[in-house]
């Protein structure tokens, strides 16, 4: 089927017209409206898009008109369902957003994306893009380009000529390659590039001033200590650096006044205790240090009292001890890993930590043999709770008003007593495919 034409004339456009044809100022809305209706279908695919000559344009799906003369201005179709490929849009010379995130989009990113010379924010984040990116270019203007959660390969594009770049997104693809010098980028405050195969030596970011959010993680860099600019970033509200072959001594953080989210987590840094300017600094958030190679005692962090996410969890050479007390009085955590860390002694009673989602104390054999504390069938915000190899004996709790959602971590603990019934013991052991849990070894 032909795509349609829009004229001055085209209920479409009815809003906009001017009676008086010797002064309409609509051409380049016209434009506009035919070049959206020829893209439509390869844009929809699949999907549904309500484009079309007998709606008035604004009521279009995602689509906002602006300014004078009026021109198609924005374009938003996140999680719209789409299922196409990216069309030339370079016809809608006035469009300076696209969202185009969260969809089911295919192929590869189009050349012609750089002539939308008034693009500020481009989207296309969550798709199923495939191909290079490493010859692109894309509009000079541009204050936010995320293509991240796609399956984008080759080198990163050069972004180094977007001096207004403010929040750039490219993690979750395939990119390779090394992180190229970005030290003209001042204005950039958002930064991530974490899971891809990126290589060679940390980028020098220590001129990024403005940068509050920086995520490195999952790559393959060469193995190489945290560099000293990273001290220098005073600006930063969020530092992530998990699994990027980071050595040598976890540095003082201290005058990173903002940070709120630490995560140095799967790194092979020299055994050492935890470093004691964390205990201090009160306005993380999110502290992540699993497989850090942490020793000695886990120390009082209660005067963290932002904390909500606490992993430390895969720090074998710990010193042997009981989970600390302060935790059971620290009610914004959400999050508590402490699996393979040497544990002993009771499971504390946490029943005060009522927004408590994830519980982790797996791998800990030398804790007390006992059974699944009560209080755990109370936190009905849990949505992971894991045991395994926690030394856990009897009957397991009523647990079901945790919800759906509950999820795993029992399998191996424990035995169910005095089934409901029957006189029997069963052995219950989570599924993983399922999602559930089945009796085994009934007896």
């Amino acid at each position: 089927m032909a795509a349609q034409t829009c004229t001055a004339d085209s209920p479409a456009l009815d809003a906009y017209a001017d009676d008086d044809t010797s002064t309409d100022d609509i051409p380049g809305l016209v434009a506009d409206c035919t070049a959206l209706l020829g893209t439509k279908d390869e844009l929809r695919g699949t999907g549904n898009l309500n484009w079309a000559v007998g709606t008035a344009i604004d009521q279009w799906d995602g689509i906002t008109v602006e300014g004078s003369p009026p021109r198609v201005a924005r374009i938003n179709l996140l999680t719209h369902g789409l299922t196409g490929s990216i069309p030339d849009l370079s016809a809608l010379t006035a469009l300076w957003i696209l969202h185009l995130g969260d969809n089911a989009l295919t192929g590869k990113i189009p050349s012609t994306l750089k002539n939308l010379t008034s693009l500020l924010l481009l989207n296309l984040g969550g798709n199923a893009l495939t191909g290079k990116i490493s010859d692109l270019s894309f509009p000079t203007a541009l204050a936010t380009l995320d293509l991240s959660d796609n399956a984008l390969e080759g080198d990163i594009p050069a972004v180094s000529n977007m001096i207004n770049l403010q929040n750039l997104d490219l993690r979750h693809n395939d990119l390779t390659g090394d992180i190229p010098d970005w030290s003209g980028l001042t204005d950039l405050w958002n930064l991530d590039l974490s899971d891809n195969a990126l290589t060679g030596d940390f980028p020098t970011l220590g001129t990024l001033n403005h940068l509050q959010a920086l995520d490195l993680s999952h790559n393959n860099f060469t193995a190489d200590s945290i560099p000293t600019w990273v001290k220098t970033l005073t600006a930063l509200r969020s530092l992530e650096l998990a699994d990027t072959n980071r050595r040598g001594a976890i540095p003082d953080l201290s005058d990173l006044t903002n940070l709120k989210d630490l995560d140095l987590s799967d790194n092979a840094f020299i055994a050492d205790s935890i470093p004691p300017w964390i205990s201090s600094h009160d306005t993380l958030r999110s502290l992540r240090l699993g497989k850090t190679n942490r020793r000695g005692d886990i120390p009082d962090l209660s005067d963290l009292t932002a904390l909500e996410v606490l992993d430390l969890s895969r720090n074998r050479s710990l010193d042997a001890g009981p989970i600390p007390t302060w935790l059971s009085r620290h009610n914004t955590l959400r999050t508590l890993g402490l699996s393979s860390t040497n544990r002993t002694g009771g499971i504390p009673n946490l029943s005060a930590l009522d927004r408590l989602e994830v519980l982790d104390l797996s791998d800990n054999p030398s804790l007390s043999a006992g059974r699944i504390p009560s209080w755990v069938s109370s936190r009905t915000a849990l949505r992971t709770l894991d045991l395994y190899d926690t030394n856990r004996t009897d009957a397991i709790p009523d647990l079901s008003t945790l919800g759906a959602e509950f999820a795993r971590g029992l399998a191996g603990t424990c035995l169910v007593e005095e089934f409901p019934g029957a006189d029997q013991t069963v052995t219950l052991e989570w599924q993983q495919n399922s999602q559930n849990f089945v009796m085994t070894d009934v007896q």
